[in-house]
């Protein structure tokens, strides 16, 4: 195979996020708390993801995790590493 057919060989990436505590916080009002987090997407695009909320009066565990599994061309997945 050529150079140009090796460019469009399919790749993954997989990555997980654990969420465990929060540390230090300090409380304005009461209410809710939760993690929010942003990954890139490529293209100046980002994907949103939330934790579950938790109340503010409680401990500050969410003990949560994200897995996540990307599959693209070596040259996408190359960039969402960056």
């Amino acid at each position: 195979m050529g150079g140009a057919a090796t460019q469009g060989l399919m790749t993954c990436l997989s990555c997980e996020i654990e969420i465990l505590q929060a540390k230090n916080v300090e409380f304005k009002s009461h209410g809710s708390l939760f993690v929010r987090y942003y990954l890139s997407t490529g293209n100046n695009k980002r994907a949103q993801l939330n934790s579950r909320e938790i109340s503010a009066k409680a401990d500050l565990f969410w003990n949560e995790s994200f897995s996540l599994q990307c599959s693209g061309t070596e040259d996408s997945i190359n960039s969402l590493k960056q």
